[in-house]
């Protein structure tokens, strides 16, 4: 190590963490205007010079060092990744990078795990090129976990969400498993790792196929999704193998349930971005797919049934001052097959079509109904936690009160 070096990591003796940190942050000010090269700059001056600092005098403990290259690395993964890194300082920072992790010794080169870095492919790779493109058949292509996120990170903030379906089914990670007190490593399809498949519902629906979104939701984890998914409109929705608890609706989110409600009523055309359209807006034939996604996983997924997921399907599918002018036997008509509707929900996700109000009636009143009448099945069914029922009853009706002027 050059005079310079050890001087300068002299003064980073009590700082590792928080110089790494600002290095991170100062290139991730440079992705963010436009400029990787500079990035890529600021993050090669930092590693060359802290993979040759020697640690054995145990300079900086052993957590705060592989904290320090794990923040470092996942920034190497997105400056690298960039579209617009200028060829030629990649050339440049790869090879220094190469060299540095070669002759380590803050850690053992294999502990840096930089190599995850230097190994990951180019976007002009052949096989990563024909896996976006659908094109890899039965054959698949294998990169760290670490790379997969970013990539897809990559993908959703550029809109790039095909690109992702097809890469989150044409793309294998390594997860550790353990069995029997053995730890070894299992090779599986983004797709189908339960941790990934949520994502994979929602891009489909950011990708306008709210058909699959359908069928994949009520698939169970277990089962392997197979590539003709992102095609395949004639598997049918309702009566899927397996429960609903056992699918993704039995365990996606609130966050990720909001996600894919918000892409199903979308309309980016017309639509500001990050606004959704308001409830007067959206067509019926969205609605009813929202509606059905709802009522189903209210009850069979206690993420989706909390104050404070009601409170928004309320807000986000009710229409404001909405005035109830049926007839009272045909208002009762409409709670009795509001009370219908949701019962079936419970046990599996209705067919978008089976939502609908008695005689043709007007649709919107219809909504409130089945949300009043969900919030009654919550509270029944559920009352064994009969203080929490209660309050979440009384939240659902305060919610509709404020959106509709008759009340409850």
């Amino acid at each position: 190590m050059t005079d310079f070096s050890s001087a300068l990591l002299d003064r980073w003796v009590f700082s590792l963490s928080s110089n790494v940190s600002n290095t991170v942050s100062k290139a991730t000010d440079y992705l963010k205007s436009g400029q990787p090269g500079q990035a890529a700059v600021v993050l090669d001056a930092l590693t060359v010079v802290l993979l040759a600092a020697d640690n054995d005098s145990n300079r900086w403990p052993y957590g705060e060092v592989t904290a320090s290259l794990r923040s470092l690395r996942k920034a190497w993964i997105e400056v690298l990744m960039h579209p617009d890194l200028p060829k030629n300082v990649e050339d440049k920072v790869r090879e220094r990078l190469k060299n540095a992790n070669d002759g380590a010794l803050i850690c053992s080169p294999d502990g840096t795990g930089l190599k995850v870095v230097l190994e990951m492919k180019k976007w002009n790779d052949e096989s990563l090129v024909k896996c976006l493109a659908g094109k890899l058949g039965e054959d698949f292509i294998k990169e760290d976990e670490e790379v997969a996120e970013a990539r897809l990170a990559f993908f959703e903030k550029n809109k790039r969400f095909t690109d992702a379906l097809s890469y989150m089914l044409g793309c294998k990670v390594s997860q550790r498993s353990f069995s029997y007190g053995m730890n070894s490593s299992v090779e599986r399809r983004l797709a189908n790792i339960s941790q990934y498949r949520n994502k994979f519902i929602v891009l489909l629906a950011k990708a306008g196929k709210t058909d699959q979104a359908f069928h994949v939701i009520t698939v169970p984890n277990s089962v392997e999704l197979d590539k003709d998914i992102l095609t395949n409109t004639s598997s049918k929705v309702v009566g899927s193998s397996g429960t609903n608890s056992q699918s993704s609706l039995g365990t996606i989110s609130y966050s990720n349930m909001t996600e894919l409600l918000s892409a199903i009523v979308s309309d980016n055309s017309s639509t500001e971005m990050g606004k959704l359209p308001s409830p007067q807006i959206i067509p019926e034939t969205k609605l009813r797919k929202v509606l059905a996604l709802i009522l189903t996983g209210a009850q069979v997924n206690s993420s989706l049934r909390s104050d404070a997921a009601m409170e928004w399907y309320i807000n986000m599918f009710c229409e404001s001052s909405l005035s109830n002018n049926l007839a009272k036997d045909v208002r009762q008509k409409f709670t009795k097959e509001a009370e219908e509707v949701v019962k079936k929900a419970k046990n599996k996700l209705l067919d978008p079509s089976e939502i609908k109000p008695p005689f043709n009636g007007p649709f919107k009143v219809f909504v409130v109904e089945l949300f009043a009448a969900l919030g009654v099945s919550l509270f029944t069914t559920n009352n064994y936690y009969m203080y929490q029922s209660l309050c979440s009853i009384t939240r659902v009706m305060e919610a509709l009160k404020k959106k509709v002027e008759q009340s409850f």
